[in-house]
């Protein structure tokens, strides 16, 4: 039975001689991704993308997000309105607005917006009373959708207000509530598949058109291509529908491939219809109507991954999307544009796989060593091999063939790695080993490259060395010339011709470059690192490539590309440093707009040397393997390159390479602030505490084709002066940043050099500490301000303090001046009396109490304060004088309260004096009968309690008796006293404070008076 392949396999092809043409050659390869990369589950019901780049996946077991590095997982949580409705995801829309419409078999319909992280939840079901699973959706225009259900007809919903119509079998011409299918088909006209048929519908009417289709027939798909509608049914195969007629689509080419059951159709931008079935794969039908039935193939790993398909979706880059029950099958056609062949080893009889020398001989056939297969001749325009080893061919002692010439006679020669070199006969499928003719033997030599000189010698290089044959005579040319200072070449990979027509350069693995002269015959110049002038070049040269006239470019194992300067006599490199995906390059090409290509152990790879970017092709589906071999390139005639290595031969025109011209979308993915990780969803400004300054981005660049090519560069501004170059590095930390503003700025390049075309870009603040805030400031600078005028004021009161108190000390002793003359000049008076009335033993002892009261006025006039003892002294000498001037009719009495101690209570000095002289003078001088005056001290809680108390007439009495002498004593005595007692209560807490109390009998006339002070207890 014939075996399918991934897609349709080249035919064996049988050529001249007999010989077995054994080819396998892969059309295209997919990429395939399952649970094991990320998926949350293998059945895939729908694919889509968002304008943000990002693929989105629908499976039973939640929504997947994919971009081009991981699948995210998007799961249901209960409670949380931010998470999808359901697990079982069922349909996918992307929306012009960029949002996705997200369908599920519960029949809920959310609406995802990226930017700001959110799903919105319509309640649809809840308004219409019943629920059923959304099969799809058909967008009408920018803000109306159609969702096509199974059961509940079709619902056209408002994603912006919400608002939902039902069009039902119950309310419109509706065949069936089963709708699996719904495409727009005219400017109002939409073509419903349900399980009756396809029927039309009209959007601006809202009803039906007449015509109908395939009515006894379940549609399950539909899709437009060509100008006419195509059904696809759930078990009688694919419809095409023209006007009014329907026609059977055979995709199959036999019964095995019919496909019966299909799934899901799509109509690429390539004029191309994919059909995807359940059990019989995949089938492409190309714009000419040709159809390629594409199969899963066990023991392909790039073929389709399950022959059960659900989702088909052509992505922006071109790439299509394949959705099975096993996981996702892409094809992607910018990475498949190296054709691939390879011989089979299964029909040759002996492994070859391996491909080394690549030759085009003067009849333009290409011909392939192989490591252990022989000589293989490759037909471009045919598509086979023909095969020519040991054991189909005569004469051929070793199926190890490492080069291959054609010399100017029109003859082969081929070397091999272990049995030397042999003259080969196509026509006669012959190998006759040199040994036979030129009887010096050359048969064990491991041979790696010819080349004939314009003298007809073929240059053979080998391990042990370079070796010439002489075509005309057959005679072997050992032992050759050396005039360097070193050891001649030993291994030597490949012979170009050199600067003239008499010289050659070859190329030796260990020890550099070397000049050969064809006419001395003997090696004329060294290029090897030991000398000073190329010190920098790597010595195992694996392949010379001519550019212009004095430029060599030098593949090299381990060293890149060596540029070698002739005319200046100077090596410059291009290796993996300067973006090469390998310094191991084994060919070298240069294509007809001056790009190099080259193979090595990474791919192959395109140098611009003007720009000096690198184009890498490393993926598995676009290469026969990462790894090439040596001697194993070639420039056709044709303008085709081809590149063998390990696994076969990839075949490619250079100048056809399309190039990816879709710019990758960048996002910044998450914040890291410390080790918390934080998903900015655009509505809130980001702020962080001044310790939280350890600050770290996650971007990722959308290119599904290549995502591990593309580059970063990133600034964060207030900290990066220009763009930082990340390479491929995706993600970004800052330490110990200071507070304030930033914004962090990330743009990604593709590896076609195409950049994104805006940067993506997040702000955030991070706060000062408190004590760098500007109120905090504001708030020290007006404290110190304050301070600084409250020193001020403090100050300039302090010097007004200072300044009163010393008027006040003037004053004091000013009024203390005042108030001693008019005592004196009282007392004198009364020495005077007793003098004029001859009574001079009362005079005598008048005046020995004044002197004594005196000398006390003296010393009490120097402080401000004296003890109640010294008070009450002095004020007992006064009475005494009062009393013997108004001959003893004073009776004086002191009160003192036990817990006043005389001797320590401080008060101002002669504070008492005024008030009791007060009550004589007014109160008691004319006061008929007992003069009585009583001072009573006691101890108040912060005072100290004084009376003075008389029975004398009262001061309204006194008033009237003595009007003119009382004006005139007034204004000394007592305003003095006044004033006295204002300037003791400058700046004082506690105040000293005086009552005055008319007393009277109880007839209400006036009978004395009562003076209280209250003195506040002094601290000094």
């Amino acid at each position: 039975m014939r075996r399918i392949l991934l897609f349709t396999a080249l035919n064996l092809i049988i050529t001249s001689l007999g010989a077995q043409n054994t080819e396998v050659k892969s059309a295209i390869k997919f990429r395939n991704f399952a649970m094991e990369h990320g998926l949350s589950m293998s059945s895939i019901l729908q694919i889509t993308q968002t304008k943000d780049g990002f693929l989105w996946i629908a499976t039973p077991d939640k929504l997947n997000r994919f971009d081009g590095y991981e699948f995210i997982p998007i799961r249901h949580e209960y409670g949380n309105e931010n998470t999808p409705s359901d697990n079982y995801i069922t349909a996918l829309l992307a929306l012009q607005d960029g949002s996705l419409l997200v369908g599920t078999n519960s029949g809920h319909i959310d609406r995802y917006v990226n930017k700001y992280k959110k799903f919105y939840h319509y309640k649809i079901w809840e308004r219409l009373g019943e629920a059923f699973e959304i099969r799809g959706f058909c967008s009408l225009d920018s803000m109306n959708v159609f969702a096509f259900t199974m059961g509940g007809g079709i619902i056209k919903l408002n994603v912006l207000s919400g608002q939902v119509q039902r069009i039902t079998t119950a309310n419109s011409q509706l065949p069936s509530n089963y709708v699996q299918a719904m495409i727009k088909v005219g400017d109002n006209l939409f073509a419903i598949g349900t399980d009756r048929g396809v029927y039309y519908y009209d959007s601006d009417k809202k009803s039906f058109h007449s015509k109908k289709h395939l009515t006894q027939y379940s549609i399950s798909s539909l899709a437009l291509f060509k100008g006419c509608l195509y059904a696809g049914t759930g078990g009688s195969g694919l419809f095409k529908i023209e006007t009014e007629h329907e026609y059977s689509v055979r995709l199959g080419k036999n019964d095995r491939d019919e496909f019966y059951h299909i799934n899901v159709m799509l109509a690429d931008s390539k004029g191309n219809l994919w059909v995807g079935s359940t059990f019989d794969g995949l089938a492409k039908i190309s714009s000419d109507g040709s159809c390629n039935v594409i199969k899963r193939t066990f023991s392909d790993n790039f073929s389709l991954i399950n022959n059960t398909i659900y989702g088909i979706y052509e992505d922006t880059e071109g790439s299509i999307w394949i959705g099975t029950i096993s996981g996702i099958s892409v094809y992607m056609p910018l990475s498949q544009q190296f054709k691939f062949y390879r011989p089979n080893p299964e029909n040759s009889g002996t492994q070859s796989k391996q491909i080394y020398p690549i030759y085009e001989d003067s009849q333009h056939q290409i011909w392939l060593g192989t490591l252990e297969g022989g000589v293989n001749l490759f037909d471009p325009v045919t598509e086979s091999f023909t095969v020519f080893n040991r054991h189909n061919s005569e004469g051929l002692t070793s199926n190890s063939i490492r080069a291959i010439y054609q010399d100017s006679k029109g003859r082969y020669w081929i070397g091999t790695g272990e049995k030397g070199l042999f003259e080969f006969f196509p026509k006669e499928r012959k190998f006759v080993s040199m040994n036979d003719r030129s009887g010096m033997s050359i048969t064990h030599n491991p041979i790696r490259c010819l080349f004939e000189d314009k003298n007809e010698i073929l240059w053979i290089g080998t391990t042990e060395g370079l070796v010439g044959l002489n075509l005309k005579t057959r005679e072997v040319l050992r032992d050759l010339e050396y005039t360097t200072h070193s050891f001649p070449p030993q291994i030597i990979y490949d012979i170009k011709p050199g600067q003239n027509e008499n010289t050659l350069w070859v190329a030796s693995f260990g020890q550099g470059l070397f000049e050969f002269d064809i006419e001395k015959k003997k090696f004329i110049k060294d290029y090897s690192s030991s000398k000073n002038k190329f010190s920098n070049m790597n010595n195992n040269i694996m392949s010379i490539r001519k550019l212009g006239r004095d430029t060599l470019l030098l593949g090299t194992f381990g060293g890149g590309i060596n540029i070698l300067d002739l005319h200046h006599d100077k090596i410059t490199t291009f290796s993996e440093m300067n973006g090469l995906p390998n310094d191991a390059i084994y060919g070298l090409l240069i294509d007809q707009v001056g790009n190099w290509w080259v193979s090595s152990n990474r791919g192959i790879a395109c140098i611009n040397p003007e720009t000096k970017s690198v184009r890498s092709f490393d993926r598995p589906e676009q290469i026969q393997s990462l790894e090439f071999n040596e001697a194993s390139y070639l420039a056709s005639s044709s303008g085709l390159f081809l590149f063998g290595g390990i696994e076969g031969v990839n075949v490619f025109n250079p100048l056809e390479i399309k190039t990816n011209t879709v710019a990758p979308i960048v996002h910044i993915s998450q914040m890291i602030v410390l080790d918390k990780r934080i998903k900015n969803s655009g509505e809130q400004e980001l702020e962080f505490a001044y310790k939280k300054n350890f600050i770290g981005f996650d971007y990722v660049g959308i290119e599904l084709l290549n995502p591990d090519k593309v580059t970063y560069s990133y600034m964060l501004e207030g900290v990066d002066e220009q763009w930082v170059n990340a390479g491929n590095r995706r993600f970004v930390q800052y330490q110990a940043l200071r507070p304030g503003s930033y914004i962090f700025k990330v743009r990604a390049k593709s590896q076609d050099g195409i950049w994104s075309k805006n940067y993506a870009s997040i702000s955030f603040t991070i706060l000062p500490p408190f004590w760098m805030t500007w109120w905090f400031i504001g708030l020290v600078v007006l404290a110190v301000l304050i301070t600084l005028f409250g020193g001020y004021v403090y100050r300039v009161n302090k010097i007004r303090r200072e300044f009163k108190t010393k008027v006040t000390e003037i004053e004091l002793k000013a009024l203390r001046s005042q108030m001693n003359p008019h005592f004196i000049f009282n007392s004198i008076n009364s020495i005077q009396y007793y003098i004029l009335n001859k009574n001079p033993q009362i005079a005598y002892s008048y005046l020995t109490k004044f002197s004594s009261l005196m000398r006390k006025i003296l010393q009490n006039s120097r402080v401000n304060y004296i003890s109640l003892a010294e008070e009450l002294e002095s004020l007992q000498l006064y009475i005494d004088l009062e009393n013997i001037r108004i001959e003893s009719e004073l009776k004086y009495k002191v009160e003192v309260a036990d817990e006043v101690n005389i001797k320590t209570m401080l008060i101002p000095s002669m504070v008492l004096q005024p008030f009791v002289e007060n009550s004589i003078v007014h109160g008691l001088l004319n006061k008929e009968g007992e003069k009585r005056i009583t001072l009573r001290v006691k101890k108040e809680i912060s005072h100290i309690y004084c009376e003075i108390e008389d029975n004398g007439i009262g001061r309204a009495r006194a008033k009237e008796l003595n009007k003119n002498r009382t004006r005139k004593h007034e204004s000394t005595a007592m305003k003095a006293t006044k004033e006295r007692l204002e300037l003791l209560n400058v700046d004082k807490e506690r105040k000293l404070t005086i009552n005055i109390i008319d007393l009277f009998d109880e007839e209400q006339n006036p009978c004395g008076t009562l003076v209280q002070v209250f003195i506040p207890f002094i601290k000094e």
